[in-house]
């Protein structure tokens, strides 16, 4: 398979970092992570992502629980829309 950069995890990565957060990139098709906050953000390529970012999302929870905040970017999400994953809290 094709490894892409992240760019928009960079960016705001990049900004969070100047605005004074700690910032953690990882990249899941290389290293797994270890979470270190209460905010992931995951970077989708294409539609056919979606059901492995579920996945992710589900181990997140179960593994760290609900209070975990997920941002999902990437270019296949439409600006100004909330996306809930179905068994996400509220």
């Amino acid at each position: 398979g094709h490894i892409y950069m992240p760019n928009s995890l960079m960016t705001i990565g990049a900004q969070m970092h100047e605005a004074g957060y700690d910032v953690d990139l990882y990249d899941l098709n290389i290293e797994k992570a270890e979470l270190k906050s209460n905010i992931v953000g995951i970077n989708l390529l294409a539609g056919s992502h979606i059901s492995e970012v579920q996945s992710i999302i589900s181990a997140i929870r179960q593994g760290y629980g609900n209070d975990i905040k997920v941002v999902l970017g990437g270019q296949i999400l439409a600006p100004g829309r909330d996306i809930k994953h179905p068994k996400a809290p509220g």
